[in-house]
């Protein structure tokens, strides 16, 4: 729990450097808040899509000896001197619109299952909610750069797994709205326990559906949803 509780001080430690910008190219300038503003207006400074796939890739690039882009599906380890870097960047899944939901693991293990802490954090389940996503490709870069220096990285990394999604939603992301290609609010659209809502899995949208698939996979110990 004490590592936990110092990851999520990472968090909003970041929060505050997001808004004084940031070295890195992957991170923008934000836009500060002005409610005459559009959504158009407001996703300027973020980036597209595209730029944050580039941004994923090149973080694997990067710092392949603490981290992987993975997918649900296990490839045996004894094909995957076979298959070229990037087509071993698999995705959990695709949005509604084809865009592949990356996800980035930082561990001195990566892929392997340990009696370790595993945290998952998950940005832009909302479209026009996109700080989160902004956020989790700074503090994976922040990671990588640090791990070796700084105390507070190297504990993350050789003590527990740390899952990221930047984008739930990039469909929702490039319409600039919050809910998804078919307009559903994905943070409703999941099983609840306690009401009798959305229960039959094949109706829910294919972006609830591969987190759901996503959780089944990897047992997590706590995870959270970036929303803003």
């Amino acid at each position: 729990m004490k590592l936990i509780f110092s990851l999520l001080v990472l968090y909003l430690n970041f929060s505050s450097v997001l808004t004084r910008g940031a070295e890195r190219s992957s991170t923008r300038h934000l836009f500060e808040g002005n409610p005459s503003e559009t959504s158009f207006d407001k996703a300027k400074g973020y980036m597209t899509n595209a730029e944050l796939e580039k941004a994923v890739k090149e973080f694997g690039r990067r710092c392949s000896n603490i981290s992987r882009i993975y997918s649900i599906a296990v490839v045996p380890s004894k094909f995957k001197s076979m298959i070229g870097f990037l087509d071993w960047m698999f995705s959990i899944g695709k949005s509604v619109g084809g865009f592949p939901l990356w996800v980035i693991e930082i561990s001195d293990k990566p892929g392997v299952e340990e009696p370790e802490p595993a945290f998952k954090f998950i940005g832009n389940v909302h479209g026009d909610e996109p700080v989160g996503r902004e956020l989790l490709i700074l503090l994976a870069n922040w990671i990588c750069d640090n791990h070796v220096k700084d105390s507070l990285a190297r504990l993350i990394v050789e003590n527990m797994h740390l899952h990221i999604l930047p984008s739930m939603n990039p469909d929702g992301y490039a319409l600039k709205r919050r809910g998804n290609a078919n307009n559903i609010d994905l943070n409703r659209d999941f099983p609840d326990q306690f009401f009798p809502m959305n229960n039959d899995e094949e109706a829910c949208q294919p972006e609830t559906r591969a987190i759901m698939s996503w959780v089944r996979q990897i047992h997590f110990t706590a995870s959270a949803s970036l929303h803003g």
